[in-house]
């Protein structure tokens, strides 16, 4: 992203690719929109390998604004960083044949996720993809989600409004991981959208028409989302004229929409 003219001469780097937080870098950026975008694309060769660059910048921001020190931004990563290795374990440990989810391999920060859609409802048969944005202050911090394919029931390519998003950090509690989040995800795909923010209502033909191209949809970053599912695209769509059920295999949680 090219950094604005309004931003302060020196911005700080922290981390390396090979260990989390190791050194403080300091890097001068000039003002002048050619030579910024020169340093800029110096930053990013220089960068590629490594995973917690979205950490860096939000934490060099802080920084910068004088708002946490330099001490306080190490801390911050490592806490990060560890929380997501142990929702890696954790998903690792305990698979669900009901969503799977994984960090980018360059960016911990970014998740990739597939969920299938509840039995018994009109998305029964689809495979829904999406990718949760962690922020710097994870897990003192919710994360925003969004999904990369249609369902009928959320935005392609607009963050989802729930209490446990970073559109309502109030409502956050640190305890809740990566697993929590598919689980909530999965329990809202069958309730009504009530105008939330992100959220669609369209007719449940709609819905099975979509579930069922999903099968096949491909990820860019993933590839074909069926074969990041434990069993792939193996459920039947519902029928036309088929009745959906309101039960299904999903968790009561302590969440809102909207």
């Amino acid at each position: 992203r090219r950094p604005s003219s309004a931003w302060p001469t020196y911005a700080l780097l922290i981390g390396s690719a090979t260990r989390i937080v190791s050194s403080l870098q300091i890097v001068a950026v000039p003002r002048s929109r050619s030579r910024q975008k020169s340093a800029l694309e110096h930053l990013r060769a220089n960068s590629t390998a490594n995973p917690w660059t979205r950490c860096e910048v939000a934490s060099t921001t802080l920084i910068l604004n004088r708002l946490i020190t330099p001490a306080q931004a190490r801390a911050m990563s490592n806490i990060a960083v560890k929380r997501i290795h142990c929702d890696v374990r954790e998903l690792n440990r305990n698979p669900s044949r009901q969503y799977s989810a994984a960090p980018l391999e360059d960016n911990l920060f970014e998740w990739h996720f597939t969920l299938r859609g509840p039995q018994g409802s009109d998305f029964q048969g689809g495979l829904y993809h999406g990718r949760i944005l962690l922020p710097p202050q994870w897990p003192m911090k919710p994360p925003s989600i969004m999904f990369l394919n249609a369902s009928g029931r959320f935005e392609v390519g607009k963050k989802v409004c729930l209490s446990a998003t970073s559109f309502h950090p109030e409502h956050w509690q640190p305890a809740w991981g990566i697993r929590t989040i598919l689980e909530a995800l999965v329990a809202f795909f069958p309730t009504p959208a009530d105008g939330a923010l992100g959220a669609l209502q369209w007719r449940p033909d709609e819905r099975r028409k979509l579930a069922l191209e999903s099968q096949t949809w491909r990820c860019p970053c993933c590839g074909p989302i069926a074969e990041l599912v434990e069993g792939g695209a193996d459920e039947r769509v519902l029928a036309d004229g088929e009745t959906a059920s309101a039960a299904f295999d999903a968790p009561v949680l302590p969440w809102d929409e909207g």
